[in-house]
């Protein structure tokens, strides 16, 4: 697995490539998964639908934003993408690959309650790759939780 992470000045443009464009490969799903926690997701509780709206998810955000004890706080959220080797998540089995991306959902849940269970954060799982079809995960959290206290994202770091 391949992690990378960077922050967001932008966290509705985030949000919007994330849910509301069209996936880079011409197919018809974009995002074949969806997470989170502190937001409201379309869909039945714990079977959210696939399909997102970029602009709702981001009004939730900023509602939690404006309760922030620093306003100045330029940072809106953390990105982080985790990429599976095709060996890790294999793709060429279309019936399995919605096992995948449950997996997928199950792994980023975990890490995300233990690391970051009083942040707000949203999870698409995609294969829609400009190289190639591998199954991805962008993560991104809210720079500030429920509560206004930020999330420090400037001493970010992944191990």
């Amino acid at each position: 697995m391949y992690v990378k992470s960077n922050y967001i000045t932008n966290a509705y443009g985030r949000l919007k490539y994330l849910f509301d464009e069209p996936a880079h490969d011409g197919s018809a799903h974009r995002v074949l998964g969806v997470n989170g926690s502190h937001v409201y997701l379309w869909g039945p509780r714990g079977q959210p639908y696939p399909a997102q709206s970029g602009y709702f998810l981001n009004q939730q955000f900023k509602l939690v934003r404006r309760q922030a004890a620093n306003r100045r706080k330029r940072q809106q959220a953390q990105h982080i993408i985790c990429s599976f080797s095709e060996r890790e998540m294999p793709t060429d089995n279309p019936k399995r690959v919605k096992d995948e991306v449950n997996q997928i959902n199950q792994l980023v849940g975990g890490f995300m309650t233990e690391y970051f269970s009083d942040t707000q954060w949203v999870s698409a799982t995609q294969a829609d790759g400009q190289e190639g079809h591998k199954l991805h995960c962008h993560i991104l959290i809210n720079s500030v939780k429920p509560n206004g206290k930020c999330v420090r994202t400037n001493k970010f770091s992944i191990s």
